[in-house]
């Protein structure tokens, strides 16, 4: 062998010997690289799995779950699903785009359709055209995806590796000299790029953890939902955006106690109450229930109708202005009963679920700085009233209520002083009001006892309701005497107020300074005043703080059609001034029907309520000392006056108008004077009956001041009244020409002239939209079946006498006879 043939021998048994070394470490390091690689995706499976459930529901459609199964809070989810095409009902979109709210590791949201204008609606409800019972229909992505990649390339490696390290050892063969040195080579490559592909990996991993912090937004595709119909197995496909929480927000998830809060300052419950201010109650919401509904609790939050609550509800609640929410709880159709249950453990389970979700909502309005009431809420009416008043564990009742009020107590420990505890709403207990009264002082008597005795509750507030929440003395002096019979600063009172009935309702009474009664003083503002006194000299006199937990007016809580629109108006001007002078808590009762849940901003439904509401949380506002509508039935042959009731305001002019043209200001008797020529102008330009100027009085503070100008003339009974016909069970439908008018007030009376209808043994004048109802717009009122069924309205003749704001009058004649209901001649 020459010189040259040997050194290149030498060479590549070198190469060869050196690769097969090389190949040993190499082992070494793939194994310690495919260790770590294998373990990174696998944590972060477990960190940032998301589930999909797709829940049956009763209508025969299906609702998603999501489950946020990971460890990182997710703030919001968008979304796409497309639904196999065999499954799309006839005339539907197989692609559906849905919103999820934010949601804690642990607990899981319901997706939100999207309206017309992409924001989050009501619940989805996804119609496939095959239907069938589902089971098991459960789904789980993960968020990391190199782990299959680089799960090859280490298998690949490591046998590499472990074939040259053998190869070379044994080196008594040629070929396995020359074998060892090719897969030692070839395992180098593998690792490079196995190397490099962990390294990419732990980039990613890295690039996550660095952006949660400031809140991620990742991408998570083709999320597959099985769905089992007709023994078939199909699968929803989903993409999704995720946002998460950044990771500086260290709330733990909600089914854990809350973080032990920073010191704070323990205030009494007077100062607790002002402290509370105004108030909004998220009525309708999780006190509702359906317990034919297949979806879980009941139903769940929006078996009413209501929207499933996000997090920016509540930051648009307090961008109002509020400082509390009351937040209703019914958890009765929401109990595990454990029959069996021993010394220290609860008979009567809260659904956790349920407990969580509450308890998530609480925690946003904790942090958005607010305090909550956290109220008992329709167990009152469905299981509480029927306790016989035994105290005792063997009272399934009383057994119930402290476990109820325990399991409350230690959820809620943690929370700070904000969040406090209301016993329980409109206590009413079918065996009398004197008997009420001592069932309702041992109840109150039990949750104190129970809510005391959990750590971190020491001095949180409980609130006391009276016996049907009513303020009469007869109710609030037994309250007032158990709270300071128990010598605890940290209790308030409760009370509800929602004005005189026939005022609230509309019972033909609709002015806000108009007599209730016939030879009484007594007004829907005097009334208001004699409430206030009784919240003072029962509680705040003796150190008590009192919340009002509803208030509002009957008639909105129906529509907001049934009230006249500037009295109510004038109702909450004046309750929300009582709580400024009187120091009590006041929280509106708000069902759905005030602010839009719906809306992206959260607006006020009716836009002038929620003015004049947010302005008197900051102090008073101005209104005309009259109605808010001047009826022109004729042209106009003189000026107008509008008296104001300033309120300590000054009158800054009106919008739009030129003083000393258009109108005049009588400052020392507060009173705008319209002149005859603007008021003619006005009449002239409108054609036809209705509306024809919105006059915007401003002042130096407060809301400003709506008035109308309304062309009207004398309404008549419309073309087609006479032989119309109804029946009692349907009601009957009578055409009329309001000719710009509003009904008044609505009163029944036979051919005897003695009232008829609902409340005629003691009242003469009908509910508005209950026994009858009124649509301007179509040029009709309606005598409902409520009317009908009651036994005053008997065969023979009716005349329904109609009162209108201008002052004019219609008779409406009817003949009831059996079933018919027709419109006389």
């Amino acid at each position: 062998m020459s010189n040259r043939t040997s050194q290149q021998t030498r060479s590549y048994a070198f190469v060869r010997n050196h690769f097969a070394r090389v190949g040993a470490v190499v082992f070494l390091t793939v194994l310690i690289f495919g260790l770590a690689a294998l373990l990174l995706p696998a944590r972060a499976e477990a960190a940032d799995a998301i589930k999909i459930d797709a829940l049956r529901q009763s209508d025969g459609g299906y609702a998603l779950q999501v489950t946020n199964a990971g460890t990182r809070t997710i703030t919001s989810i968008d979304a796409t699903t497309t639904i196999p095409k065999t499954l799309t009902a006839r005339g539907k979109t197989n692609v559906v785009s849905w919103h999820a709210g934010a949601v804690a590791p642990g607990l899981s949201v319901m997706a939100l359709a999207l309206d017309g204008a992409g924001n989050p609606a009501d619940l989805l409800a996804l119609e496939l055209a095959v239907s069938s019972d589902s089971v098991d229909l459960t789904s789980t992505t993960h968020l990391a995806a190199t782990g299959s990649t680089v799960s090859v390339l280490t298998v690949a490696a490591l046998a590499l590796c472990l074939a040259a390290v053998v190869l070379g050892v044994c080196r008594r063969k040629a070929w396995m000299r020359r074998a060892a040195g090719a897969f030692g080579a070839l395992s180098v490559l593998l690792g490079g790029v196995f190397v490099s592909g962990s390294a990419s990996a732990a980039t990613v991993a890295n690039l996550d953890a660095s952006t949660s912090a400031a809140g991620a937004t990742e991408a998570v595709n083709g999320v597959a939902t099985p769905v089992v119909l007709n023994g078939a197995t199909y699968q929803l496909m989903s993409d999704l955006k995720v946002v998460y929480a950044s990771t500086d927000a260290k709330r733990p998830p909600a089914s854990n106690p809350s973080p032990s809060p920073a010191p704070e300052q323990t205030l009494t419950s007077m100062d607790y109450a002002k402290a509370m201010g105004r108030g909004w109650n998220l009525g309708n919401t999780f006190e509702a229930y359906d317990t034919g509904s297949s979806r879980p609790n009941a139903g769940g939050e929006s078996a009413w109708g209501n929207p499933i609550v996000t997090k920016a509800l509540i930051t648009g609640i307090k961008a109002k202005g509020y400082k509390t929410i009351r937040m209703p709880l019914t958890l009765e159709h929401r109990y595990a009963e454990n029959p069996d249950a021993g010394p220290g453990e609860y008979r009567y389970v809260i659904n956790a679920d349920w407990l969580a979700r509450y308890k998530q909502v609480v925690d946003w309005a904790v942090e958005e700085g607010l305090y909550v009431d956290v109220d008992l809420h329709g167990d009152s009416y469905m299981w509480i009233n029927h306790w016989d008043g035994t105290v005792s564990p063997s009272s399934v009742e009383y057994r119930k209520f402290t476990d109820t009020w325990k399991q409350l107590a230690v959820t809620f420990a943690n929370e700070p002083q904000r969040v406090c505890f209301e016993t329980d709403n409109e206590p009413q207990f079918a065996s009398g009001d004197a008997d009420g009264i001592t069932k309702l002082i041992a109840l109150n008597t039990v949750a104190h006892e129970v809510i005391r005795a959990v750590p971190g509750n020491e001095k949180r507030m409980i609130i006391f309701p009276t016996l049907h929440t009513n303020d009469a003395d007869q109710f609030t002096a037994p309250a007032r005497d158990q709270i300071l019979g128990l010598h605890d600063p940290y209790i308030l009172a409760t009370v509800h107020y929602y004005s005189e009935w026939v005022y609230s309702a509309n019972l033909g009474r609709t002015g806000f300074d108009e007599k209730l009664f016939d030879g009484q003083n007594a007004t829907p503002r005097t009334v208001a005043d004699k409430f206030a006194e009784h919240v003072k000299t029962n509680f705040t006199d003796h150190g008590i703080g009192t919340v009002v937990g509803e208030f509002g007016l009957l008639g909105y809580d129906a529509a907001d059609t049934y009230l006249q629109p500037g009295e109510e108006l004038k109702y909450y001007e004046y309750m929300n001034h009582l709580a400024q002078e009187g120091d009590f808590a006041l929280i509106l009762w708000d069902n759905g029907s005030a602010i839009d849940r719906r809306s992206p901003t959260y607006t006020w439904k009716n836009a002038d309520m929620g003015t004049m509401l947010e302005a008197s949380m900051r102090g008073r506002s101005s209104y005309s000392t009259g109605l808010d509508a001047i009826y022109m039935g004729a042209e106009p042959t003189g000026s107008v006056d509008i008296p104001l009731t300033l309120n300590n305001n000054t009158f800054a002019g009106i919008a739009g108008l030129a003083a000393g043209v258009d109108y005049t200001y009588d400052q020392p008797a507060a009173t705008v004077r319209l002149s005859q020529a603007y008021l003619r102008s006005v009449y002239d330009a409108h054609n036809g009956y209705g509306q024809a100027a919105t006059l915007t009085l401003n002042f130096n503070a407060g809301a400003p001041w709506h008035e109308y100008l309304v062309k009207s003339a004398v309404p008549a009974l419309g073309v087609s009244a006479t032989g119309a016909t109804g029946t009692r069970t349907d009601g009957i439908t009578v055409p009329i020409n309001f000719k710009g008018n509003v009904v008044k007030s609505a009163a029944a009376v036979n051919d005897a002239g003695d009232p008829v209808g609902p409340n005629s043994g003691w009242w003469k004048f009908l509910q508005s939209g209950t026994s009858f109802k009124v649509d301007p717009e179509a040029g009709t009122l309606k005598l409902t079946k409520q009317f009908f069924d009651d036994s005053s309205v008997s065969d023979g003749n009716v005349n329904l006498n109609l009162t209108f704001f201008d002052g004019s009058g219609l008779t409406v004649p009817l003949a009831v006879n059996g079933q018919s209901v027709t419109v006389r001649p």
